[in-house]
């Protein structure tokens, strides 16, 4: 049973998911790309701070709040 919200079953459209089936052949997902410390490290040192510190200081908020927990 396939579940869109708790009222409605899709499972009862055969013709939909026949086609959602039909239009998901294929289909690759991407690969999120990931920043790895040296690029992290090389944007601190390089971004001008005129123009990307509020960036900075909340990319340093959320490795913060994230060491934390």
């Amino acid at each position: 049973m396939s579940k869109v919200t708790s009222d409605t079953d899709i499972g009862k459209y055969s013709k939909f998911t026949a086609y959602l089936k039909s239009e998901s052949r294929g289909y690759k997902p991407k690969k999120a790309a990931i920043l790895e410390r040296a690029h992290i490290g090389e944007f601190f040192t390089r971004a001008c701070d005129k123009e990307y510190l509020m960036i900075k200081v909340a990319f340093i908020m959320g490795i913060s709040v994230e060491a934390a927990n």
